[in-house]
């Protein structure tokens, strides 16, 4: 039984650190998307005007402001549950899962212009550095299983290399030969 809990605990682990590290990649991620498609649209000037803001305003404002993509996203969810229990599933989890990239990419952009002023709520700088050993410790924890994802991958693309060179080689063949039968005809 206690073989049993004990391997329950570590698979309980593994998912919570697999999740984070997720949650991770696309807090970095989808923040560089956004800001990507805030110069697309010519959008540069709202970070400066945000920057100036948050210096203006006390780091509670600045907190308000960095939770309103949480706030939105929940009437998503609620919504996406009553198509879930109408019997669309696959649009209700996918509205949840692309309401939860944006407002994490959101709420990544509005971090990154907001840091130092919500850096200076104590409790919110005592959960950053939490977040961030935990961010550390999920990714001790998968760094065999991501070398070995790594090795497999690595197998994989090889394996289709050399698969495809030898398909590429069997087309070239194969024009040669309907050239050939093309041009003894004239």
């Amino acid at each position: 039984m206690v073989f049993l809990k004990n391997r329950l605990k570590q698979l309980l682990c593994i998912i919570l650190a697999v999740a984070f590290i997720i949650e991770s990649w696309l807090w970095v991620h989808v923040r560089g998307w956004l800001r990507g498609l805030n110069r697309i649209l010519g959008l540069d000037v709202f970070d400066l005007w945000l920057r100036k803001w948050a210096e203006t305003h006390s780091p509670y404002a600045a907190l308000c402001l960095f939770l309103i993509p949480a706030g939105l996203i929940l009437p998503v969810k609620i919504i996406a549950l009553a198509l879930i229990a109408k019997g669309r599933f696959v649009i209700g989890l996918f509205s949840v899962l692309l309401a939860k990239i944006l407002a994490l990419g959101a709420a990544s952009y509005l971090f990154d212009l907001l840091r130092n002023k919500l850096l200076e709520i104590s409790w919110f700088k005592y959960c950053y550095v939490l977040a961030l050993r935990i961010r550390l410790w999920s990714r001790r924890l998968l760094a065999p299983l991501r070398s070995q994802i790594s090795s497999i991958i690595f197998g994989i693309k090889s394996y289709i290399k050399g698969y495809s060179i030898i398909l590429l080689n069997k087309l070239r063949y194969w024009l040669k030969i309907g050239k050939a039968k093309i041009n003894s005809l004239f």
